[in-house]
């Protein structure tokens, strides 16, 4: 069987450092949470999918084909969202996703997309505001349009709910959830609350070593604090 993403044995070694043990998991269509506490190793293996770091060891693969040579085509079936993301600040939120659409090479510079996408994170009356003027929420959902954008079918989301209020969490995470309908979502967070009703299958990151949950009945804190208990 192809999964979308499939990790194979991803390892990642800065000189006697092991920031990445062995990871492997695969994923299909739905919302996937990667939960571990700050230092765990999340970020790291974004980097790699998103082929920003190279493995020391493992592969990626992509409906079942190594990525490699074949990195372009995945790009146009990729979005990523870092956990720190770079702008321009000179920009505005118009004129920056009108660059995102043309690196992307949209049709119509995806004018009607971006309106949807800006309505959608409740951006729409911000489009002629510089991104210098943005606060820390505004333009974390600034960065989520900019990787929803192309409708690509796998998304990378790193701790996509940093400086958001609790309104905005919750409208970010329905927004997730249906993207998560017809997309496959790596969310990474070490925010319970934030995947806990949506996501199809939990992987707790410790490490650098990455252990897929089984269902339970377990309340999802719980089963946290009793896994990550010797780090919090």
């Amino acid at each position: 069987m192809k999964h979308v993403l499939e990790l194979k044995n991803i390892s990642k070694q800065y000189g006697k450092v092991q920031a990445l043990g062995g990871v492997s998991f695969s994923m299909e269509h739905g919302v996937y949470a990667l939960l571990g506490p700050n230092g765990s190793g999340k970020s790291t293996l974004m980097n790699i999918i998103a082929g920003l770091l190279k493995p020391s060891s493992g592969e990626v693969l992509f409906h079942g084909e190594a990525l490699g040579a074949k990195r372009e085509h995945f790009y146009r079936r990729f979005g990523y969202m870092p956990q720190y993301p770079a702008m321009y600040p000179s920009f505005s939120v118009l004129e920056f996703l009108h660059y995102v659409s043309a690196l992307k090479d949209l049709p119509d510079d995806g004018g009607r997309e971006i309106g949807r996408l800006l309505e959608r994170v409740e951006l729409s009356d911000v489009g002629d505001r510089k991104i210098s003027a943005l606060s820390g929420g505004m333009k974390q959902r600034l960065s989520l349009c900019s990787a929803v954008l192309g409708d690509p079918e796998l998304l990378i989301l790193d701790e996509p709910t940093a400086g958001l209020d609790p309104m905005q969490r919750v409208a970010l995470r329905r927004f997730v959830a249906e993207l998560g309908e017809r997309k496959t979502v790596l969310w990474a967070t070490h925010i319970v609350s934030d995947v806990e009703s949506i996501a199809r299958e939990i992987i707790f990151m410790k490490k650098g070593v990455a252990t897929v949950q089984e269902n339970s009945t377990q309340p999802l804190e719980e089963r946290y604090l009793a896994f990550f208990g010797d780090l919090l």
